[in-house]
């Protein structure tokens, strides 16, 4: 009886280590650095200097009241220190990169969370369209330009 929980127990330890190692290698500011497209024109540009534009947001991607036309923000950027240690941290397969802009003309701020992921291959940065686990709104790398 005690070596059929031993069993279970290493089973669980193995299917965690596993799971873990899916979630990549950390990325560096110059895998993050660049211009990040969207199929609809919005644009984020992460820059290595630590600052960061979202382009062409539209509204209801962003709270910025008294919008009804797409926005642009400045502020800056910052890759998560570590990766996350919470035992969910090896099923979701992406790093957290901090976002603190604002609207120029209104002045006011709004900070977010854009995950990076190598998901299928291809590196990609997403944000949820709501809540965490709903639709993502990726945006792939552009090659840049010379």
């Amino acid at each position: 009886m005690i070596f059929k929980g031993f069993k279970s127990i290493c089973a669980v330890a193995l299917s965690a280590a596993a799971l873990a190692s899916c979630a990549g290698p950390a990325p560096t500011t110059e895998d993050v650095a660049g211009t990040w497209m969207n199929e609809n024109g919005a644009a984020i540009v992460f820059r290595p200097d630590g600052t960061v534009e979202l382009r062409e947001f539209p509204p209801e991607w962003v709270p910025v009241e008294g919008q009804g036309e797409p926005v642009s923000l400045e502020g800056t950027w910052e890759l998560s220190e570590g990766p996350d240690t919470s035992p969910l941290r090896s099923m979701r397969h992406w790093w957290e990169i901090s976002v603190d802009v604002f609207e120029k003309q209104s002045g006011q701020r709004y900070a977010t969370s854009v995950m990076y992921t190598e998901d299928g291959g291809q590196p990609y940065v997403f944000l949820w369209e709501d809540e965490p686990d709903s639709k993502r709104i990726s945006f792939y790398k552009r090659p840049p330009t010379r």
